[in-house]
């Protein structure tokens, strides 16, 4: 009996430096290949920041159709690699959102054939939002003081880690790595 091939998703979070992760490991494809691990290319003029390697969690979370018309060029590309671990990473996974439960159940169904793990890297969450809230206020997309921009409720879901990593453990296995010792 063949073993499953593993499928590796690096669901951020957000503020974990998830991009710093994907560049490096879109720098260093080939050699991730050569151990046997396919990082495809998730960077694509189909979605609009496509050097954030959203093409995946954007078509998931979208509609079926992205989702297969995505998914088709992502199993097309390991398929032709030999590889035995896919690795797609996208902060956007773990992010909070009504629509993540039919994203989650369209992987689910197209990925069976795959031992799955989700790694995420958690930030405190003091920290998780002192960060974020820099980031909005250095490109103007809050003016609030940090005191009333922590009860938000979108911030206040990008918080509730338990009910992300939930939801993910019900397509594999889920891997909770603190960012502040991963980062050391």
């Amino acid at each position: 009996m063949t073993a499953k091939p593993r499928l590796i998703l690096h669901i951020g979070t957000h503020k974990t430096a998830t991009s710093t992760l994907q560049a490096l490991m879109a720098k260093e494809r080939t050699k991730l290949l050569m151990a046997g691990v396919c990082y495809p290319i998730t960077e694509h003029p189909d979605y609009i920041d496509q050097h954030k390697h959203t093409a995946f969690a954007e078509a998931l979370f979208h509609d079926d159709d992205s989702f297969r018309k995505e998914w088709a060029r992502v199993r097309t590309e390991f398929d032709a690699s030999g590889a035995h671990t896919l690795v797609l990473s996208a902060e956007g996974l773990s992010g909070p959102s009504k629509s993540r439960d039919a994203g989650i159940g369209r992987l689910y169904s197209a990925a069976k054939d795959f031992d799955i793990l989700s790694v995420c890297l958690l930030r405190r969450q003091d920290s998780f939002v002192e960060s974020l809230w820099n980031q909005r206020c250095k490109s103007g997309r809050t003016n609030k003081h940090i005191t009333d921009f922590v009860k938000l409720p979108g911030v206040q879901r990008h918080m509730a880690y338990k009910d992300m990593l939930d939801r993910w453990a019900t397509v594999g296995r889920v891997a909770a790595i603190g960012f502040e010792s991963a980062r050391e």
